[in-house]
């Protein structure tokens, strides 16, 4: 056998064993690959799959929900905006009417999270129906999160197809939990309130009273001499006296859905 006939055998050889050894590998990573799509849910899956979790509601036309929202003008005062949710068709998009009223960039992060906490309480999906948030306002700016409560509320009736009852109001930020967080100007929001018809107000855990500080000389003689000093008296200011209407605090927006909703029939 020469030399040459030798290498080409050896190179056969050589060949054969490298395309054995590729097969094998192929074969092996390609069960690794099929096995993982098997078992592990891409994000993409994932999403699919807690979607079809939720209920998809068809909407042939529209529905609509209107809730008042207690707010405080630049000059301090309390007054009511409105806010209008409405149900269509479409393809999940959140949408703000800006035509009617100047807003902060935390009430459009109030709106987002509003619908986010309306979908996890109703169990429904917003894949097939867009929701359309419309405010106007006797204010120059509508500012700050804390419409956040009632704007879930009012997403939830909407969704639902129900009613917001209009003798109740409320303020308050929302939480992704659906938790109510704090609010600012309780006084003047629930006088806004009962100006507006409300006959109760609700407010956060702890807002409901308002505590003030004032400053008192307190003066006593050491000897043949008297020394005055200043101190700080703690008054607790009852809101609902103040105001005039009952405010009722709250911790959870599931906890007042029965006093804010009623049925198309005004029942609540």
């Amino acid at each position: 056998m020469t030399f040459m006939t030798k290498q080409k055998k050896k190179l056969t050889v050589h060949g054969k064993t490298t395309i054995v050894i590729l097969i094998i590998l192929l074969a092996f990573l390609a069960g690794i690959y099929t096995g993982e799509e098997k078992n592990a849910a891409s994000p993409a899956e994932i999403s699919i799959y807690n979607s079809c979790e939720k209920e998809q509601i068809v909407v042939h036309n529209q529905r609509q929900s209107s809730i008042k929202l207690p707010a405080v003008n630049r000059n301090g005062t309390g007054v009511a905006a409105n806010l209008d949710v409405s149900i269509v068709p479409g393809s999940g998009l959140i949408l703000l009417n800006l035509n009617r009223v100047l807003s902060k960039e935390e009430t459009t992060n109030s709106i987002r999270m509003a619908a986010l906490v309306a979908s996890e309480i109703t169990g429904i999906d917003f894949a097939n129906i867009d929701i359309i948030y419309d405010i106007y306002a006797n204010a120059t700016v509508l500012e700050g999160p804390s419409a956040g409560a009632a704007m879930t509320i009012a997403t939830i009736a909407a969704l639902e197809d129900k009613q917001v009852n209009n003798k109740v109001m409320i303020t308050g930020t929302i939480n992704h939990d659906g938790t109510i967080g704090p609010a600012g100007r309780i006084k003047e929001k629930a006088i806004s309130a009962k100006e507006n018809g409300a006959n109760a107000f609700y407010v956060p855990p702890g807002a409901s009273k308002e505590i003030n500080y004032s400053e008192q000389e307190f003066c006593h003689k050491w000897g043949t001499y008297e020394y005055c000093q200043p101190e700080l008296r703690t008054e607790v200011i009852d809101l609902s006296e103040v105001a005039g209407i009952e405010i009722i605090e709250a911790e959870r927006v599931t906890d007042i859905l029965d006093a804010f909703l009623k049925d198309k029939d005004g029942s609540l």
